[in-house]
């Protein structure tokens, strides 16, 4: 959440490759585990529109740190040329099924 608001993605894999999508949005990552924490290495991203895929400016860093069975410790930056930073955050994620 922030604020009011619930931030959903979708994540999924794609060879040795983490895709995630918000929106129209997707960004694909590479997995490395450094010091006990998950970093994501961004290696490519892009504005889906149906079936077409425009790429995207974007540079990124995320990592994350398990705090427990359900809690997750993340921090991520997210910036795009002659822009600057879109969105920055750290905090706490924790996981809530949802039925369907």
């Amino acid at each position: 959440m922030f604020g009011d608001w619930p931030l959903v993605s979708r994540q999924t894999t794609d060879g040795d490759v983490v895709v995630e999508r918000f929106g129209p949005v997707e960004v694909r990552f590479r997995l490395e585990v450094i010091d006990g924490a998950l970093r994501y290495r961004l290696v490519g991203s892009r504005l889906r529109v149906g079936p077409l895929a425009f790429p995207l400016p974007l540079r990124a860093s995320a990592s994350e740190r398990a705090r427990g069975a359900s809690t997750i410790d993340v921090a991520v930056a997210v910036s795009a040329p002659m822009l600057g930073r879109l969105v920055a955050y750290e905090g706490t994620l924790t996981h809530i099924e949802v039925e369907r």
